[in-house]
C-alpha cells in the first residue's frame, strides 16, 4: 500500500511538469487562381491531407477546410508539399491531394491511404508533359500450368513508367526486378532524373523521423518483507508521423534490482533487459492515450549471493533471450505526456506498476 501511496504521489509531481501547447505549422496554400497565401496549416498523417487540408491565415484564427476540388496545392514550410492531381474511371472524375516525393524530369506524386497498403503513384514529365496513374497490383492470384502463382497486373505499371519517360535511360535495368513498392519506384525516378539534372533540377523528399524518449520507474504491485525490489527504464521511440501516428517502432532498455540484507542472509539480483527493436501500437488524439509495447532482446541476469558463513561473495551472470511486453497510458501536458504502465517480470511473475515521463 505504501508503494502505491509513493508511486501516486510521483505520478502527481511529474503532472505538474507545464510544456508549450502544440501549434499549427507554418506553410501555405495555392487557390485555384494561382495566388499564394502564407499561413498555418494543421498537421495531418498523409491519408488524410489527401483528402482534405485546414488552413488558418493566422495561428489562433478561425480555421477554413479545403478539400480537393477548391484548391490547387499546399505545402509546409519544412518541404513537404502537396498538389491537386486527378484521374478519371467510371464514376467521373477523381480528385486529390498527392504528396511529392521526387521532382526533376518526371515529378512523382504518391496518394498514401489509411489501410497502409502501397500507395497509388501519379507521375508526370515536366518536359513532354505526359502524365499517367499507377495504382498497386491486384491481390488475386492465378496459377499458371506450372503450379506457379502470380498476379495478372503485377508488371503493368512498367509500361507506364516507360511510357511517361518517353526516352528510359542507357543501359537499361532489368525492370522485372522492380515491384511495386514505393520505394523502389522513387528511387528508379530519382536514377532517371540524374541523366537530365542539368536541365530539369533534380529533389528528392526524405520524410522526416521523429523521435521521443520514455524514461521510468516503478514498483512491484506485491511487496515482501527485508526485499529491496525496483524498476527503471528508458525507451526511445521512432516514428514517422506522416505515415503513421498510431504505430511506431522502440528501442531501449530496463534495470530490475531484486535484493535483502540482514544479519542472516545477504543476497541481490539485477537484470537488464535490452530491446533492440520492438513496436508500440498506441490511440493518436485525446487526452489519455492507451498503448501497448513488445520487442524481442536479451536479458543479463547478474546473481549476486553474499555467504556470511564462508565470507566468499559469490556472483553469477546468467543470459537468456527475452520478450519485453507492457501497457499503460499517457496523459497530454501541452506537447509531452506523463505516463503510467503495467510490466510483467516473466523471471519471477512479478507485475510492476510504472510512472514516467516522455519527451
Amino acid at each position: 500500500m505504501n508503494n502505491c501511496r509513493h508511486l501516486a504521489c510521483l505520478f502527481v509531481l511529474i503532472s505538474c511538469i507545464c510544456a508549450r501547447a502544440q501549434t499549427p505549422l507554418k506553410g501555405y496554400i495555392v487557390t485555384l487562381q494561382g495566388d499564394t497565401v502564407k499561413g498555418y496549416l494543421i498537421d495531418r498523417i498523409d491519408a488524410r491531407l489527401s483528402k482534405e487540408v485546414e488552413f488558418l491565415k493566422e495561428e489562433k484564427s478561425n480555421k477554413i477546410s479545403y478539400s480537393p476540388s477548391n484548391l490547387k496545392a499546399f505545402g509546409f514550410d519544412n518541404g513537404r508539399s502537396f498538389k491537386q492531381r486527378s484521374y478519371s474511371d467510371s464514376a467521373g472524375v477523381q480528385y486529390f491531394f498527392a504528396k511529392r516525393i521526387v521532382q526533376g524530369k518526371v515529378d512523382m506524386y504518391i496518394r498514401r491511404k489509411v489501410t497502409n497498403d502501397q500507395p497509388d503513384i501519379y507521375l508526370t514529365n515536366n518536359s513532354s508533359h505526359v502524365e499517367v496513374v499507377l495504382f498497386p497490383p491486384s491481390r488475386k492470384f492465378i496459377e499458371d500450368s506450372k503450379g506457379r502463382k502470380y498476379t495478372p497486373d503485377q508488371f503493368k505499371h512498367l509500361s507506364l513508367l516507360d511510357y511517361v519517360k518517353g526516352d528510359p535511360p542507357a543501359p537499361k535495368e532489368n525492370e522485372k526486378k522492380l515491384r511495386y513498392i514505393e520505394k523502389d519506384i522513387q528511387r528508379h525516378i530519382a536514377e532517371y532524373n540524374k541523366l537530365y539534372s542539368g536541365t530539369f533540377p533534380t529533389k528528392v523528399y526524405r520524410e522526416r523521423p521523429k523521435f521521443s524518449y520514455d524514461v521510468t520507474g516503478g514498483l512491484p504491485l506485491e511487496i515482501y518483507d527485508h526485499l529491496t525490489h525496483f524498476r527503471v527504464a528508458f525507451y526511445r521511440t521512432k516514428s514517422f508521423p506522416e505515415k503513421s501516428r498510431t504505430v511506431s517502432f522502440i528501442s531501449g532498455a530496463s534495470y530490475r534490482y531484486w535484493g535483502t540484507k540482514s544479519e542472516y542472509d545477504t543476497w541481490r539480483e539485477q537484470t537488464i533487459s535490452i530491446i533492440p527493436i520492438g513496436i508500440n501500437v498506441h490511440t493518436a488524439r485525446g487526452f489519455i492515450r492507451p498503448y501497448f509495447y513488445a520487442g524481442g532482446g536479451a536479458l543479463f541476469l547478474i546473481d549476486t549471493d553474499d555467504a556470511n558463513i564462508e565470507n566468499v561473495v559469490k556472483t553469477k551472470i546468467y543470459f537468456y533471450p527475452a520478450i519485453n511486453v507492457g501497457a499503460g497510458i499517457k496523459l497530454k501536458v501541452g506537447s509531452k505526456f506523463i505516463l503510467a504502465e503495467l510490466t510483467p517480470s516473466l523471471s519471477d511473475r512479478d507485475i510492476f506498476v510504472n510512472v514516467g515521463f516522455s519527451f
